[in-house]
């Protein structure tokens, strides 16, 4: 459209519609008369005290022809071009792209409510195995704690690097550092490989059971005992190599516990891998394989890890030189904030306020 107008644009009044359009009014030059005293272009001749102007008289009036400038907009056209504004909201084209917008919102908020029921699925799963196969009630709180912990902390790891995978060495190592406390005791090798993200919470809750295993019954659960993983890609697939040594004899299980059905069952099924087991006397042994459509190679180590564990150690230090002090506890939800009560008296906070908005914490303090 501008070219149609050639070279005699020399006006332009944008009105905005959205954030990415605008519409623009365009306005031809118009022939202004300009006069001058004089004509601008003049000549000194001579020098010292015999300069003179040339021509002679060039303060006359001078009047000159200027061309590339539109005339000024006025109020009146700008209520115009408000008027077009109005209509243009309402044209056709406008409620496409919202329409186009509320489809894309409508699909972001169907995936967000289809992971969340995923997510709540697999803590009412967990609840009830975790029920099925607890000896005592501690003993399924804790277990049913652990878990959750593990699905959560990998969704974590997931959130926080929204523009890479999750990598298959944060999970193991976030798990080894859980249950062992000691790095040096568990030895990861391998590259570097990322997990799509809609599978890293039943990975991670694989690789705690593993871990679970080797802590209770395994190589971890002595002093001097440690746990070996390898990480291949073989033909773009992923082959987990896990060896426990130097623990306790080893004695198959005579029962399938929630780990062994997890480990039989999410591997073939949510993963279309494979998993091979192998008690032997002098350390139990795994191998878990998975297609190329579920990783990616060659991806950078998340500092989420790292700065997770840095920033929890820090915390639990502070925690226990400011044990001894009141503490101010806001949230709004009432079962989130006797959990926290909960664990703030854990750690020895004995005086604890909870208040339920920013404003009742201010007048608080």
């Amino acid at each position: 459209m501008v070219a149609a107008f050639g070279t005699e644009i020399a006006g332009m009044h944008l009105t905005p519609i959205s954030n990415d359009n605008l519409v623009a009014f365009f306005r031809r030059d118009r022939e202004q008369m300009t006069t001058w005293a004089g004509i601008p272009e003049k000549t000194i001749v001579g020098t010292g005290a015999d300069a003179r102007l040339r021509p002679r008289g060039s303060f006359a009036a001078y009047k000159e022809t200027v061309r590339g400038t539109s005339a000024a907009w006025t109020q009146e056209q700008d209520r115009i071009a408000s008027d077009v504004w109005s209509i243009l909201m309402n044209s056709s084209e406008y409620k496409a792209l919202i329409e186009k917008t509320t489809r894309q919102q409508k699909m972001l908020i169907n995936e967000l409510n289809h992971r969340i029921r995923n997510l709540l699925t697999l803590i009412r799963s967990l609840s009830r195995q975790s029920r099925a196969t607890s000896s005592s009630i501690d003993d399924y709180v804790n277990t049913l704690e652990a878990r959750i912990e593990a699905v959560a902390n990998a969704h974590s790891l997931a959130v926080e690097e929204p523009e890479a995978l999750v990598s298959v060495q944060s999970i193991l190592q976030q798990e080894g550092r859980a249950h062992s406390g000691q790095s040096d005791r568990v030895r990861i090798n391998g590259p570097k490989v990322g997990l799509q993200p809609e599978v890293t919470p039943i990975f991670a809750l694989v690789i705690h059971e593993l871990m679970t295993n080797a802590t209770k019954y395994g190589s971890l659960s002595v002093s001097e005992g440690s746990l070996d993983i390898e990480i291949m890609l073989h033909e773009g697939r992923l082959k987990l190599f896990w060896t426990e040594r130097d623990g306790p004899l080893v004695t198959p299980p005579t029962r399938m516990g929630f780990g062994s059905i997890l480990l039989d069952n999410a591997v073939p099924n949510d993963f279309r891998g494979t998993i091979l087991r192998d008690y032997a006397r002098d350390g139990f042994k795994c191998v878990l394989e998975l297609p190329s459509t579920l990783i990616t190679d060659a991806v950078s180590q998340s500092d989420v890890l790292k700065r997770t564990a840095s920033t929890t150690a820090e915390r639990s230090s502070t925690l226990r030189d400011r044990a001894t002090l009141s503490c101010l506890l806001v949230e709004d939800s009432f079962v989130v904030s006797m959990d926290t009560l909960a664990t703030l008296n854990s750690v020895g906070f004995e005086n604890v306020q909870i208040v339920n908005s920013s404003r009742d914490a201010l007048q608080a303090i």
